[in-house]
């Protein structure tokens, strides 16, 4: 037996710093391959900080920024099934150069727009007919193993990409989906789904609604498509049914369904915006939604639909009547809470006659798990606020022979402004590294300054006790808009004590997408006709049936109130805070706005807010 040789710490090191590279090489290879070669390691070189014009198109493609990363051992990453950042949002990664021009240009006095600018039309957001299209996926044959046709899909997604790189500039190109894996859940939720149903936020319908999925789904597919227009208790209803009536107008196979899980009535539709930033006891509340009786009419009426449907109204009359009892969710808030979900997802999910399967598709932040949870008249998954919160498509029954088939948001192609996309939802807003733009884009079309009472920062700057200056004389820009608004709610950096810009912007972003500064746009022509659908009668329909929903909340709360004060006064003395009922953890925005009163009375509870 030879004798051994030593081996230093020096070659140990050395050993293992091979044997580390060697893993990390690794590791980027199969990354490279799940995402279809988009690497979002590399870093920006010199022609990437000159705006990535020059760059040739495979520099393009590899800038990619993979969004919400989860760390995770190698043991585990080999097994794709398991790999949480699968299913990661991955968008075209900004240059600096484009970051540090738009900050700059939030420093220029707001260029305020009419409300005449605010109509937008569908041919100016996806330009139907160029090379924005969406990803469809190529032919395939049970014959095909499962690495032939998984090839042939990464073949035809570069193509596409391809075509998009050639004809456009990045600049020029909103946020888009990179991820093939995401594609791929989309692609199975249209072919398990009877009726496709996507869903929109009514403040921005046409950024929601790209033409190229109703051509896929009707002229393709040969299937129906109902567009859902959630959240139409954020905008007025006159605004809904001018929407309704463009969308039924373009499209003729198109059903249009109105939606919100959280009905507001006249009074609540009337409040002053400033209040919405106002203290208020944050609790439980519980709502009914609107819209699941006129879904199931839609589906009802559709040409292709031979399933009985009795099971679902029989489940909506028990709704309707009060015997369940609605959703219940934490003062208006997204729950950020990893939770139990009563659905499951598959990758074996098939067709079956016997079943009628709706496909829930749409962007991310539209509100598809709400609308989930609205049908089953429950809450069964869980939602957040964070784009790519859904990570996977997930099942769920509605009735014995109705299902749901929720699909992972994911944005489609087109040329849109790219601060209206993150005003939107549909980029994380914690990721984004210029908010200043968005907070302009939003401030030249809603009033911030009054809506907030801001006090320009020239103003307070040159105040010198003699009056100070007029705040007429000081134009305001984006970046006043966030350093006013910093010093009003206290957001200072950490060792020089000056106005935090970076996180005030970013607070501002977050009530303009949860809805409580509330900026949407109008079809073609709206204006001119904004008396006429006031007096609509679809515009009456949908305030009286808010109204309704709405009094049967108030109802029902004041009755869960009095269970609760009689819970209180039998409940033993030396009841702690760890006691109370819980409530949701706010964002930094919120500290202050939205704090718990507690109280020893226990009539405090009948108090109004």
């Amino acid at each position: 037996m030879p004798r051994k040789k030593p081996f230093s710490n020096k070659q140990k090191k050395k050993q293992l710093q091979e044997k580390r590279e060697k893993t990390r090489l690794k590791n980027l290879d199969e990354g490279s391959k799940s995402s279809n070669g988009n690497s979002a390691d590399t870093e920006g070189d010199e022609e990437s900080e000159m705006g990535g014009l020059d760059k040739s198109l495979d520099d393009r493609r590899a800038d990619v920024d993979k969004l919400h990363y989860q760390p995770f051992t190698h043991g585990q990453g080999k097994n794709r099934k398991h790999d949480p950042n699968r299913y990661r949002l991955q968008f075209d990664r900004e240059s600096k150069a484009e970051i540090e021009a738009r900050k700059k240009a939030a420093q220029e006095p707001l260029k305020y727009v009419t409300e005449e600018s605010l109509e937008v039309s569908l041919e100016t957001t996806y330009n139907p007919g160029s090379v924005l299209d969406m990803p469809k996926r190529p032919p395939w044959r049970y014959t095909m193993s499962k690495e032939q046709v998984e090839r042939t899909e990464q073949e035809m997604f570069e193509k596409f990409l391809d075509k998009i790189y050639d004809e456009y500039k990045l600049s020029e190109l909103s946020y888009f989906e990179r991820n093939l894996e995401t594609w791929r859940q989309l692609w199975r939720v249209l072919e398990v789904a009877d009726i496709v149903v996507l869903i929109s936020d009514i403040r921005h319908p046409v950024l929601h609604f790209p033409p190229t999925v109703y051509d896929h789904v009707v002229q393709d597919l040969k299937k129906d498509l109902v567009l859902v227009l959630n959240k139409i208790d954020l905008v007025p209803p006159e605004v809904v049914t001018a929407w309704k009536h463009y969308f039924t107008s373009k499209f003729e196979h198109l059903r249009v369904v109105c939606f919100t899980s959280f009905p507001k009535d006249e009074n609540e539709r009337n409040k002053d915006p400033s209040k919405v930033l106002s203290k208020r006891r944050r609790r439980k509340r519980c709502f009914f939604p609107v819209g699941p009786r006129a879904l199931l009419e839609a589906c009802e009426n559709l040409r292709g639909v031979k399933i009985d449907l009795s099971s679902w109204a029989r489940k909506l009359s028990e709704q309707e009547k009060g015997e369940e009892e609605g959703i219940i969710y934490d003062d208006y808030g997204s729950s950020e809470e990893s939770e139990e979900e009563e659905g499951s997802s598959f990758e074996d999910v098939e067709h079956n006659e016997d079943i009628l399967t709706l496909g829930l598709i749409g962007h991310p932040n539209v509100g598809k798990s709400s609308l989930l949870n609205g049908l089953i008249g429950h809450k069964v998954v869980s939602t957040s606020r964070t784009p790519g919160h859904t990570k996977h498509f997930q099942t769920i029954f509605l009735t014995p022979n109705v299902r749901l088939c929720d699909c992972p948001g994911l944005v489609f192609p087109s040329v849109v402004g790219k601060q209206l996309q993150i005003l939107s939802g549909m980029y994380p807003i914690s990721q984004v590294q210029e908010p200043y733009t968005s907070v302009g884009y939003l401030a030249a079309r809603v009033p911030l300054v009054d809506l907030l009472q801001l006090v320009h920062p020239a103003t307070r700057d040159d105040s010198d006790g003699e009056g100070g200056t007029k705040e007429e004389s000081h134009p305001w820009s984006a970046w006043d808009v966030c350093d006013a608004w910093a010093d009003k709610r206290g957001f200072l950096t950490a060792k020089a004590g000056r106005p935090d810009v970076y996180r005030a912007a970013n607070s501002l972003l977050r009530l303009a997408v949860d809805g409580k500064i509330v900026m949407c746009v109008y079809p073609p022509g709206f204006i001119n006709r904004k008396g006429e659908w006031q007096q609509h009668l679809e515009t009456r329909e949908i305030t009286l049936l808010q109204e309704r929903h709405s009094e049967s909340k108030r109802l029902r709360l004041q009755e869960n109130e009095v269970d609760e004060l009689s819970s209180h006064l039998l409940a033993p003395p030396g009841r702690g805070k760890g006691d109370e009922r819980p409530s949701s953890d706010g964002d930094d925005e919120q500290e202050g706005e939205e704090s718990e009163i507690t109280s020893s009375n226990p009539f405090a509870l009948l108090s109004d807010e």
